[in-house]
This record gives C-alpha cells, sequence and structure tokens, in this order.
C-alpha cells in the first residue's frame, strides 16, 4: 500500500507541474496572439 500512496503522491506533483507549466505557456501565448483569444478552462481535480 505503501508503493501506492508513493506514485499517488508522485502523480500529484507532476499534475502540479504541467498545471503550471501550461498556464505559463498560455499567459505567453495570449502576449503574443495578436489579438486572438486565449482561453483557459480550469477544472477542479478530481478526488
Amino acid at each position: 500500500m505503501a508503493l501506492a500512496m508513493k506514485v499517488i503522491s508522485q502523480v500529484e506533483a507532476q499534475r502540479k507541474i504541467l498545471e503550471e507549466a501550461v498556464s505559463t505557456a498560455l499567459e505567453l501565448a495570449s502576449g503574443k496572439s495578436d489579438g486572438a483569444e486565449v482561453a483557459v478552462s480550469k477544472t477542479p481535480a478530481l478526488a
């Protein structure tokens, strides 16, 4: 069971890193979009 908890913790940490990277990428894209709309849809994480 400890291994499963470790895997879950790693997945949660990686998800947070990915969400931050995507957020940064969208901010950069919106700054250079020449008026194009960049929409960000955030959904709550599943428990």
